[in-house]
C-alpha cells in the first residue's frame, strides 16, 4: 500500500507559559491550514484515498486532517503513534507529560507501528493519508535509509529538505518500508 505523510504545518507558538499539557499540544494557524489547502490539487493526484484518514491526536496535526476531510469527503481516525508528544515552541522543547523521555528511537518505533495498524485497516492496494509530525516522519525516512541510530535520525529529522513539499510518500507491505 502506499502512505502519504503529511507534516502539520504551521501551528500557534508562544506557549511556552501555558500549563505543559496545552503547551505540548498546540492548534495549528491559520497559516498552516492554508499551506494545507494548498496541497489539495498535489494530493488529489495521489490518490483516491479509500475509507479515512489517519492522523496523530495532537492538536495540530488533527487540524491538519480536518482540512483534507472536508475536501476529500473522509472520516478520520486518530492513532497514537503517528503522533510525537511535545511541542518545540521557539527553541524550547515542551514534553506532554508522561513522555519527557521520548526520542529519535521512540520516534521510530512508534511510526513504524502506526503505519502497521493503517495497514492492518485498509486494503493493501488502498493509498492512505497519514497527518503526522516532523519528528515521526523523519525517524520513518531515516528506517528507509537504514537509519536506526539516535544521531543519524537526528540528521534526518533536522535536514531542512525533509518537509519541502509538505508530504513524504511511503510503499508499506506490512513487512517493508520504502520510500516511494
Amino acid at each position: 500500500m502506499k502512505i502519504i505523510a503529511v507534516f502539520h504545518q504551521d501551528k500557534i507558538v508562544g506557549v511556552t507559559g501555558c500549563k505543559k499539557s496545552i503547551g505540548a499540544n498546540p492548534p495549528m494557524a491559520i497559516a498552516g491550514m492554508e499551506k494545507i489547502d494548498a496541497l489539495i490539487p498535489t494530493l488529489r493526484e495521489l490518490g483516491p484515498y479509500n475509507g479515512m484518514l489517519f492522523t496523530s491526536r495532537m492538536a495540530r496535526a488533527a487540524d491538519a486532517a480536518s482540512v483534507l476531510a472536508m475536501e476529500f469527503d473522509l472520516d478520520f481516525r486518530s492513532i497514537k503513534g503517528l503522533g510525537q508528544a511535545g511541542n518545540l515552541d521557539n527553541g524550547v522543547v515542551i514534553p506532554y507529560p508522561g513522555y519527557e523521555n521520548d526520542g529519535p528511537i521512540e520516534w521510530q518505533r512508534d511510526g513504524l507501528e502506526a503505519f502497521a495498524d493503517i495497514y492492518l485497516m485498509t486494503d493493501e492496494n488502498d493509498t492512505a493519508l497519514a497527518f503526522s509530525h516532523r519528528p515521526i516522519i523523519g525517524a520513518l525516512v531515516a528506517l528507509c535509509k537504514g537509519i536506526v541510530d539516535a544521531n543519524g535520525i537526528n540528521a534526518i529529522v533536522q535536514d531542512k529538505n525533509l518537509t519541502k513539499d509538505g508530504y513524504v510518500v511511503f510503499n508499506y507491505d506490512g513487512v517493508t518500508l520504502t520510500l516511494a
